[in-house]
């Protein structure tokens, strides 16, 4: 396959991946088409530059908004664009006879064009899933029983200073239950990790799991077994024949 504009112009700058550069190289060993094809581009450069050369002060020219805003995209084309952008608003150069800037500027619209049409794949954004859960308003007397999921599932307690009893899931599966006076939670097969908290005027809520009491609060006292982390939470085990 014969060289196109665009990649014989990355081949004339060095923008090529080792890979692409050693196929093109070998390519144009063997090609002589494209071999005058190379020539012409240095050729045609070499010529715009010059005339750029010549201008008093490119920096100073005002090109037309609507091409600027176009080529200033084209981050490895550059230097390509300020050839074009400077000699086409300078009006020098461009109608000159033999002058092969209309076809660099038709080149390089072409390029742009391309690149519009066909942006990279991008993956489709996924929204985390949100954690399941539930709140329930404060109640005279709650039970929170724990059941299902296997053995070293846990339920993390801490005691907060306001807000509704909160039950959230922070690792795997559960289910939830409330009537009056009582929430179920059903963990997953595969087991849980649950996060639960419980404002400290709530007058009684007591957690248990397979007939055992594992905790209980009253009128802002914590009476259990498991003794409070470094971070304040008490962490109850249940699930299979786990120990409280």
């Amino acid at each position: 396959m014969h060289l196109d504009d665009e990649r014989t112009q990355r081949w004339l700058h060095a923008e090529l991946d080792e890979p692409a550069r050693q196929a093109v190289a070998a390519h144009l060993q063997a090609c002589a088409e494209c071999r005058a094809r190379v020539a012409a581009a240095e050729a045609e450069e070499g010529w715009l530059r010059s005339r750029l050369a010549e201008l008093p002060d490119p920096r100073t020219v005002s090109s037309p908004a609507g091409l600027r805003t176009r080529v200033n995209a084209m981050r490895r084309w550059r230097w390509a664009a300020t050839i074009v952008l400077t000699c086409a608003a300078a009006g020098t150069a461009y109608a000159m006879p033999g002058s092969p800037l209309p076809r660099w500027v038709e080149r390089v619209a072409g390029w742009i064009s391309r690149r519009d049409e066909a942006p990279p794949p991008t993956a489709p954004a996924t929204a985390p899933a949100a954690p399941s859960g539930i709140v329930l308003p404060v109640e005279p007397s709650l039970a929170i029983r724990l059941g299902g999921g296997a053995a070293g599932s846990e339920a993390r307690v801490v005691v907060v200073d306001s807000g509704g009893i909160t039950v959230r899931v922070s690792e795997g599966q559960a289910a939830f239950t409330s009537s009056a006076g009582l929430l179920i939670v059903q963990a997953g097969d595969s087991g849980a990790g649950l996060q639960v908290e419980l404002p400290r005027d709530a007058p009684l809520v007591s957690i248990e799991a397979e007939g055992r009491r594992l905790f209980l609060l009253r009128a802002g006292v914590v009476e259990s077994a498991v003794t409070q982390d470094s971070d304040g939470g008490y962490r109850l085990r249940f699930g299979g024949a786990a120990a409280p």
